[in-house]
């Protein structure tokens, strides 16, 4: 599976455990956990998404609120333009709003 279906998956509210682990390999240098910490940011738990958010996106900042989540990239640039910026409405969703904008923030590094 990519991760682009993977993205679909997870927005479609349909991904499994065996979904994760087809994109996050243990053998990936995203370690051997990080299928299980996206499987459970799916489920609802916000400690994982912060976890996976740290493991994978340790550069960027993020916020959640009422509305779902946002991860932006951390720069030094003087003109920041948003292109590293991800944003997630799922107001009943927030765990899974965070794990899809950082889904979605990798997709984009992967991009460039």
């Amino acid at each position: 599976m990519s991760l682009s279906k993977l993205i679909e998956a997870v927005e479609a509210g349909a991904a499994s455990m065996n979904d994760f682990a087809a994109v996050f390999p243990s053998e990936t240098a995203y370690g051997p956990t990080t299928w299980g910490e996206a499987h459970k940011a799916f489920n609802g738990s916000l400690g994982a998404a912060k976890r996976l958010h740290d493991a994978l996106l340790p550069e960027y900042g993020y916020h959640l609120g009422g509305w779902g989540a946002r991860v932006w990239l951390y720069s030094d640039r003087p003109h920041w333009d948003g292109s590293n910026r991800q944003e997630v409405e799922m107001p009943n969703a927030p765990a899974r709003a965070w794990l899809l904008a950082v889904l979605k923030a990798l997709e984009n590094q992967h991009e460039k």
